[in-house]
């Protein structure tokens, strides 16, 4: 990745003060741009003349990160509110970034795939059925995101990119017990049991469900890239490139936090997608990207960054 290419920019990241967008800031600055990062309480996306004044201050670029996202549980219990919040944050960012001649990169997600997608998932598959349940209202806004760039780059050019991620996780993440993503939902619940000397955890489903997880910082640089060298709305996977169970992968973080505990799952819950993992070649072709940070790894410095370490 070019040291250059941001140096003296004006950047604006839309979400930037959460997990992923706080990398991706910290990266941008480091990088030598100098970022605005619109705060949620003040700036609420979902008003076109808040994104008009935003987006007004002229930035060079834009990435749109912003989004109403929480675990299975969450999402279920609050369709219309992922639906509604994420659709419209997206269509005002993109109109508004249109409208400017602003180049703008935009969150995608995994979770707009197909329920019953091939799997390694290939972008070519993005539109071959609908999303999973648990996931759909979440996975049909990220979708119509993609429908939005392509519709402004076909009618007005707009310079574009848009990412589809793995399950992201890393130091920042969110351990809250009513919105965490199964990562820190696992670290979380062990270091409970580590804590009320129990000799055990109870994890949701059947442990059978995979999962693709991709560090934090790989996932910033997969967006700088993107920033750099995209102007299309050609969909791009960023993920790992590899596919573990959800019963293998709470072996793995009960061994980097030394538990011996055992685990009960509890299939009457849901597992959500059956399996799930990307194939990230073209990312590789288009963005001169691949991960650098295995799993092993990734787990060892986001339990270390829980513990305060």
């Amino acid at each position: 990745m070019s040291t250059e290419f941001y140096r003296g920019k004006r950047v604006l990241v839309t979400g930037g003060a959460g997990f992923l967008g706080s990398h991706l800031v910290r990266m941008l600055e480091e990088a030598g741009a100098a970022v605005l990062v619109p705060r949620s309480r003040k700036h609420d996306l979902r008003k076109a003349g808040v994104v008009r004044y935003i987006v007004g201050t002229k930035p060079h670029i834009v990435f749109h990160l912003a989004a109403r996202v929480s675990g299975i549980a969450h999402t279920s219990a609050t369709p219309a509110n992922h639906l509604y919040d994420n659709a419209m944050m997206a269509l005002n960012v993109i109109d508004e970034c249109s409208r400017r001649d602003i180049k703008i990169v935009v969150a995608g997600s995994v979770c707009a795939y197909p329920q019953f997608s091939p799997v390694p998932m290939i972008e070519k598959n993005l539109y071959d059925g609908p999303p999973e349940p648990t996931n759909a209202s979440y996975g049909a806004a990220k979708r119509l995101a993609l429908e939005a760039l392509k519709a402004y780059h076909q009618q007005h050019g707009l310079r574009c990119a848009y990412l589809l991620s793995a399950n992201l996780y890393g130091p920042g993440d969110d351990f809250d017990p009513q919105t965490s993503h199964v990562i820190p939902a696992l670290i979380r619940k062990v270091h409970e049991a580590q804590r009320r000397d129990e000799a055990g955890i109870a994890v949701w489903g059947s442990g059978m469900a995979t999962r693709d997880f991709l560090y934090i910082e790989d996932a910033a640089r997969a967006y700088m890239r993107a920033g750099e060298c995209m102007d299309t709305p050609d969909p791009i996977n960023i993920g790992s490139g590899e596919e573990i169970s959800i019963a293998g992968l709470t072996e793995m973080v009960k061994t980097a936090m030394g538990f011996q505990g055992d685990t009960v799952f509890d299939p009457s819950r849901p597992d959500g997608q059956r399996r799930r993992a990307l194939k990230i070649s073209k990312a590789k072709e288009l963005l001169g990207w691949q991960p650098e940070i295995g799993l092993k790894e990734g787990l060892r410095a986001t339990v270390k960054w829980y513990r305060g370490l």
